[in-house]
């Protein structure tokens, strides 16, 4: 068998691959995000952060909610249940206190 130069049209070039662009993405090690300069990983990171300082953040609606869960048994229960929605650990709280001082509030007014 010979070597036979390939024709030109079965010669193709080999596809180029695009880095992608520059920007913030999840770090291997699963520790945050780390910075893509578009040509190589830089030592810039971004951690996770942590999850007692996302759990303990609390909204003005959850204060809300405990306030009239206390004087306003079912308007609190209506927000306890948009925050239980959200997701928030205040929401069943607040459910919560807004049944216990409505089945008080009916004790005491029948």
């Amino acid at each position: 068998m010979t070597d036979q130069p390939k024709a030109a049209a079965d010669i193709r070039p080999e596809p180029e691959t695009v880095p992608p662009p520059p920007g913030w993405y999840d770090d291997e090690s699963g520790n945050g995000k780390r910075w893509w300069n578009g040509k190589e990983w830089s030592d810039v990171r971004q951690s996770k952060p942590d999850r007692d300082q996302r759990d303990n953040k609390g909204s003005g609606l959850s204060i809300v909610g405990y306030f009239l869960a206390v004087f306003a048994p079912l308007i609190g229960f209506i927000i306890g249940l948009v925050l239980a929605a959200r997701g928030e650990r205040d929401g069943t709280w607040v459910i919560v206190l807004s049944l216990v001082f409505g089945f008080l509030y009916m004790a005491f007014i029948l």
